[in-house]
């Protein structure tokens, strides 16, 4: 099933969606990354914010950014996920990307599925790109190809 293209319940568009958000400092977003082992001010410098109501449950969020450095969708990580419950959303058309430490313009690129494992990886000085979906990893780089063509994810990709 695709994202929603607006935040279900209100239809708010991404752009006033990500506005509405606030800086983590001082917010249970703030607890939530670290206590993921993320410093407040390493999250604050890849985009993540803190919405106390993201479809309805408070969230961390950060925009992802297409190539062009346009906001491409948002993704939320809920702080408190219940049996039945999802525990992210992202909304938007797709594509995009969190970019760490200088993102996708870096040589080397790493890739790496999710906006945690980006966020964790900064210790290691390295650029990185988060994905959040395979699929973003292939509209983002507009390629097709085989299996054996796709990149590695979490490896080094030069493109």
């Amino acid at each position: 099933m695709p994202d929603p293209l607006r935040m279900p319940g209100t239809e708010e568009l991404l752009e006033e969606t990500l506005a509405r958000s606030i800086p983590l400092a001082g917010t249970p977003g703030q607890a939530y990354v670290e206590r993921r082992g993320i410093a407040v001010r390493v999250a604050e410098g890849a985009g993540v914010r803190y919405a106390a109501d993201f479809a309805g449950r408070a969230a961390v969020v950060a925009g992802l950014y297409d190539h062009h450095g346009m906001l491409a969708s948002v993704h939320g990580r809920y702080l408190e996920v219940g049996r039945r419950q999802d525990k992210m959303l992202t909304i938007g058309p797709g594509g995009g990307t969190v970019n760490v430490l200088g993102g996708w313009r870096s040589d080397p690129l790493i890739l790496v599925e999710g906006l945690f494992d980006a966020l964790s990886s900064v210790e290691l000085s390295h650029s990185l790109v988060n994905t959040t979906r395979w699929l973003t990893v292939w509209t983002w780089f507009g390629r097709r190809g085989k299996a054996s063509e796709r990149p590695n994810i979490g490896g080094t990709v030069r493109n």
